[in-house]
């Protein structure tokens, strides 16, 4: 039942949809999940039968209606992207990796994003957040209110979005089993650590002349290689 879809399973959500998106819908495959998100769960075959299609004839879906994910929230979490790639050098380098999350070619070549691709030196700059990743050790972590203001402490927001997604990650990641014919809980019991991943808000700035003769990409290419099967779910917020 398996071998007719793609080998990597992957699903992206947005509760305001992209343009272009509700007008060509048979071009990027739309699927309702609020039914996979509910305690009742009523009507959830024909969700899971478009998931299928849309994973076997496109390999990917937009995931509408995510209770976890509300419209206005996601407006939040875009003004809070804006303020804390605003504040000043001076914090951002306080805060900057390895004791912090903060990387970026403002703060020169040696903060700059990794270079996945030999020869290549990125523009782009990012603040992350793990529950895991950024623990141990010496040093400041995250910006709080003193640093943000009324735009919110760093932890406090990012842990929110993390268990927001979570929820709509493990909702999907039932789906897909139930999907493919699977104990319901075939993939979500792999995630009961509490960690999916890393949240990444980047940022894809115009260069300063100093920067421009330095940096030769936004990001550079790279791939992800895993060994086993993992559910990858990302807001993407341009500025």
């Amino acid at each position: 039942m398996a071998s007719s879809l793609p080998r990597c399973l992957t699903g992206f959500f947005r509760r305001g949809l992209p343009r272009g998106l509700c007008s060509g819908r048979e071009i990027h495959p739309v699927v309702d999940v609020s039914s996979l998100m509910g305690q009742e769960k009523k009507g959830t075959e024909g969700v899971l039968k478009e998931m299928r299609e849309a994973l076997s004839e496109k390999g990917y879906f937009y995931a509408s209606n995510c209770e976890s994910l509300p419209e206005e929230y996601i407006k939040k979490i875009y003004n809070f992207h804006e303020a804390i790639h605003d504040l000043p050098l001076s914090i951002k380098k306080e805060f900057a990796q390895p004791k912090g999350s903060y990387s970026g070619l403002d703060l020169g070549e040696k903060h700059a994003e990794d270079a996945y691709e030999v020869g290549t030196t990125a523009s782009v700059r990012a603040w992350d957040y793990s529950r895991h990743r950024f623990r141990e050790g010496e040093g400041p972590k995250y910006p709080g209110i003193k640093e943000l203001g009324d735009s919110g402490d760093f932890f406090e927001t990012l842990d929110d979005l993390y268990e927001r997604q979570n929820r709509l990650g493990e909702g999907l990641m039932v789906a897909f089993a139930e999907m493919l014919g699977l104990e319901k809980e075939f993939f979500s019991s792999s995630f009961r650590g509490g960690d999916m991943g890393t949240i990444r808000m980047l940022y894809y700035p115009g260069c300063s002349a100093e920067e421009a003769k330095i940096a030769n990409t936004g990001i550079s290419a790279h791939t992800v290689i895993y060994t086993h099967i993992y559910i990858y779910i990302y807001i993407y917020i341009y500025i």
